[in-house]
């Protein structure tokens, strides 16, 4: 309810209307088992639409959208400051997005033999001149 109380320009219904729909939301959300219940916002706003709580939509919507922090963000940023040197300043987008893909998920792991697997499946791109 502290959140409707900021948001409430948002959300077009006063804030008792607001309290009964999150009451009705909440109640709705623990008559549920445990395996149909939303486990992300997305399910959560779908749901809410379902059972027509449009202040409870609105309110999940708003905080899907609010970042928790900029930290991702700017470790994004600092990974392409890194990446795109004095050296490297003509580097094509296609490069450099695919770059900082790796750098920023580089705790993911990647089999090389996957990838050569991959490469090998594809058709020959080389012409042959006879």
């Amino acid at each position: 309810m502290e959140a409707a109380k900021l948001l409430e320009l948002d959300l077009n219904c006063s804030l008792l209307e607001v309290e009964s729909q999150v009451k009705t939301w909440m109640s709705l959300i623990q008559s549920l088992p445990e395996e149909r219940r939303p486990n992300d916002i997305a399910a959560a706003i779908l749901m809410g639409k379902e059972n027509f709580l449009p202040a409870v939509t609105t309110l999940l919507r708003l905080f899907g959208t609010i970042p928790v922090s900029n930290a991702t963000a700017e470790r994004s940023f600092s990974a392409l400051k890194r990446l795109k040197t004095y050296l490297r300043s003509t580097m094509g987008e296609e490069r450099l997005t695919g770059l900082a893909l790796l750098h920023v998920n580089k705790s993911t792991e990647v089999d090389p033999d996957d990838i050569i697997e991959l490469y090998a499946s594809k058709k020959e791109r080389r012409i042959r001149l006879l």
